[in-house]
């Protein structure tokens, strides 16, 4: 999957986080956050987080990474839902002769 999405195929809210996202391959994107966010993680241990917030009020560490967690579960239900939807449309179901 290449290339960048273009306005009208996202909410305008998203704007600054697609412009955040380097490159136009969808697929590396992903990988290279997977790799970014596993070393991130990775580093930390239970004692040196406990507790602690980015922010004096916000979420501790673990509470972001369980949101993150969270989303990914979201993103990858969405994208099944699409998948199956495409896969049942009348569209898809016709053959060439």
């Amino acid at each position: 999957m290449s290339g960048r999405p273009q306005p009208g195929e996202y909410a305008p809210y998203a704007q600054a986080d697609i412009d955040f996202v380097p490159g136009d391959d969808a697929i590396e994107a992903l990988r290279a956050a997977s790799r970014e966010t596993i070393a991130l993680f990775s580093a930390l241990d239970e004692t040196s987080i406990a507790g602690r917030t980015y922010a004096p009020g916000k979420w501790t560490v673990k509470q972001v990474a369980g949101h993150l967690a969270d989303d990914e579960r979201i993103f990858a239900y969405r994208m099944l839902c699409g998948a199956a939807t495409r896969a049942s449309s009348p569209a898809s179901t016709r053959t060439s002769t």
